[in-house]
């Protein structure tokens, strides 16, 4: 049996509940095994797991570039001709060459923008020392 045991019921500031007997004896819980086993642990049960049957990624080997063995002479010009070569990334095309006048006008023009505008640090701090100058020949003026 429980009972409630509570200190200053009166003001009810604080209550606990104790056990006045023991717990049987064996111990206080018991399981049902079965019934566990039959709930987490069915035979068919998958935990949602999904088996995903999926073909080998085809892949065919080129083999008219197999030639058999290279000797390392063969391999060292190869990799020397592929040094010395010029990635296409890096060739470097002109770009006015197909242009018409009208077309090179208006590159010019945005070329002359870009630089405006990627420069305008500089030009903000020329304008602020040219102010500064101001300021100071104003206040010349004023004495």
């Amino acid at each position: 049996t429980w009972t409630n045991v509570c200190a200053f019921a009166a003001r009810g500031s604080w209550c606990t509940t104790r056990a006045t007997s023991p717990p049987p004896e064996g111990g206080g819980l018991k399981w049902n095994e079965e019934n566990i086993k039959a709930t987490f642990h069915p035979i068919d049960k998958d935990y949602g797991l999904m088996k995903v049957e999926e073909p080998k990624t085809p892949y065919s080997y080129d083999m008219s570039h197999d030639q058999g063995p290279v000797s390392a002479q063969v391999l060292a010009e190869r990799i020397e001709a592929a040094r010395l070569e010029v990635p296409k990334a890096i060739k470097i095309k002109r770009e006015d060459e197909g242009l018409t006048p009208v077309e090179k006008e208006r590159q010019s023009q945005f070329e002359k923008k870009r630089k405006m505008h990627y420069n305008e640090f500089q030009a903000v701090k020329a304008m602020r020392e040219r102010m500064a100058k101001s300021e100071d020949e104003d206040e010349d003026e004023d004495i």
